[in-house]
C-alpha cells in the first residue's frame, strides 16, 4: 500500500511524525509532501516529493521538475484543466507549483492531515482516482467556526471533498456531523502513545514539594493563566512548583502575569524541549495539568499518563477518553478553579497520588498503545484504498 501525505505541516508536528515513522515500520509505502526548502527529520525510507514556489528550487529540484514535466507533459494538461483556480495567470502559477504531487506513481489513498487544505488540492482524488482521507484534530471545526467569518462555509466544502474523515476523539464527531459530515464518513483514530519512551521513573522518591507540570504551546487556548491562578492558591497549603513547556506567542505575557501575581519564583518556563527532555521532565513531576479549553485529543495528557502521572484537567475534547474521573485523574467543569485546586490539593498525599498514577500507567497499556493505534489505521487504509472513489460515485 502506498499512501500519499498532504500537509504535514511546517515544522512537522511532533505526533504527526511518530505516526509516520510508525507507519513505515510495518511496510505501508509513505509519500509526503513537502514544500521546497522544508527541513525535517523522517526516515530516509520516506519518500519526499518537493513543491512550492518555483524561485525557491535549488538546482536538484529544477532539474527533477523538468524531467517529470517533459516525460508526463500530459499530467501537466490534466492537472491544469482540474484546477478551479480562475484567472489564467494564476491558474498557470498554481499548477506549476503544485504539479509535482501530480506525478507520484502508485498511489492506494491520499491523506490530507488537515482538514480544510483539501479545498486547495481538491483536484488530487480526481486526477489519482483514488479515495481521499482528511484528518479532523479539534480547532476547525471546533473553534474557527466559531471566531472566523464564513470558515464554517470552508469546512462544510472541505468535508464534502473527503471521502473519509480521520477524527482524533470521538468528541469531534458531533460537531463534524453539524458541519456535514455522515456518520459513514467518519472513524475515530488516536495517535496513541510510545509506551516504551513514555513510562514511569525507576526508583524516584517522593519529594517534599508537589511538582506539576503543563506542556504543551504557549497560546490561549491552552489556559496557561488558569494554571498560575491554581499555582497561586495551592501555594497557601502546600509546597508547589510549576514546570511549564512549549513556546509560543503569549509566552512573554504568561511570564509577566507570573511575576505579577507573585509567584514567579515557584514557576519554570522551560520553553521548547525534544521528545527525550519531555520524557525526563514528566519522570520528574508528580501530576500532569491541563487548562485547555479546546482540543482535538490533548497528546501531551497521553503521554503523562504513560509516565504514572494522574491527570487534572478542564473538560474538553477527548478529556472524558484519556481520564477516568477519580480513578486516573480528575475531569474539572471549565474555569472551575476551585475544584481543580481542590483535586490537585488531594492528590498532595503521596499515597493516593501514586495510585491514581499506577491506574493511569494501566489504562495506556490496555487502550493507547501506539503500535495498536497504528494497526488500525493501517486497517482502514486497506478498507477505504478498495472504496469507490467519491468522484466515480
Amino acid at each position: 500500500m502506498k499512501v500519499f501525505v498532504i500537509g504535514t505541516g511546517n515544522p512537522i508536528p511532533s505526533f504527526i511524525q511518530r505516526r509516520l515513522h510508525a507507519l513505515n515500520g510495518r511496510g505501508v509505502e509513505v509519500v509526503v509532501s513537502m514544500e521546497y526548502g522544508q527541513k525535517h527529520q523522517l526516515h530516509p525510507a520516506i519518500e519526499i516529493v518537493r513543491y512550492g514556489d518555483v524561485r525557491q528550487m535549488k538546482v536538484n529540484d529544477a532539474l527533477h521538475y523538468l524531467g517529470k514535466l517533459l516525460s508526463s507533459p500530459h499530467i501537466f494538461f490534466r492537472l491544469w484543466k482540474l484546477n478551479a483556480v480562475t484567472g489564467w495567470s494564476a491558474r498557470l502559477k498554481t499548477t506549476i507549483k503544485y504539479f509535482p504531487l501530480a506525478v507520484v506513481p502508485g498511489v492506494s489513498l491520499i491523506h490530507i492531515q488537515w482538514l480544510t487544505l483539501i479545498t486547495r488540492v481538491n483536484w488530487l482524488g480526481a486526477l489519482y482516482n483514488v479515495p481521499v482521507m482528511a484528518s479532523v484534530r479539534g480547532s476547525q471545526v471546533t473553534v474557527y467556526p466559531r471566531t472566523r467569518a464564513g470558515f464554517s462555509d470552508v469546512v462544510r466544502q472541505a468535508i464534502s471533498q473527503t471521502d473519509a474523515l480521520h477524527v482524533v476523539s470521538k468528541d469531534l464527531m458531533p460537531p463534524c456531523m453539524d458541519l456535514g459530515a455522515r456518520p459513514a464518513q467518519l472513524l475515530v483514530n488516536y495517535n496513541g502513545v510510545n509506551l516504551e519512551k513514555f513510562r514511569p521513573p525507576v526508583g524516584q522518591l517522593p519529594t517534599q514539594t508537589l511538582a506539576l507540570i503543563s506542556v504543551g504551546a504557549a497560546i490561549w487556548r491552552k489556559g496557561y493563566l488558569f494554571q498560575l491562578e491554581i499555582l497561586k492558591q495551592l501555594m497557601d497549603f502546600t509546597p508547589v512548583s510549576l514546570t511549564i513547556v512549549g513556546e509560543g506567542p503569549d509566552l512573554e505575557g504568561l511570564k509577566y502575569l507570573a511575576f505579577k501575581m507573585g509567584v514567579y519564583k515557584a514557576v519554570q518556563f522551560y520553553g521548547r524541549a525534544n521528545e527525550e527532555q519531555v520524557v525526563a521532565l514528566l519522570q520528574q513531576s508528580d501530576v500532569y495539568i491541563s487548562t485547555s479549553a479546546a482540543e482535538g485529543l490533548a497528546n501531551s495528557c497521553m503521554e503523562a499518563a504513560a509516565c504514572g502521572l494522574p491527570v487534572v484537567a478542564f473538560a474538553c475534547e477527548g478529556m472524558n477518553e484519556l481520564v477516568e474521573h477519580g480513578h486516573t485523574g480528575y475531569i474539572v467543569p471549565y474555569g472551575d478553579v476551585a475544584i481543580f485546586v481542590d483535586h490537585v490539593r488531594a492528590l498532595a498525599d503521596s499515597k493516593h497520588r501514586l495510585a491514581l498514577g499506577k491506574q493511569a500507567r494501566q489504562k495506556m497499556e490496555r487502550e493507547w498503545s501506539m503500535d495498536f493505534w497504528t494497526d488500525e489505521m493501517i486497517k482502514h487504509y486497506e478498507v477505504i484504498s478498495q472504496s469507490t472513489p467519491k468522484l466515480n460515485e
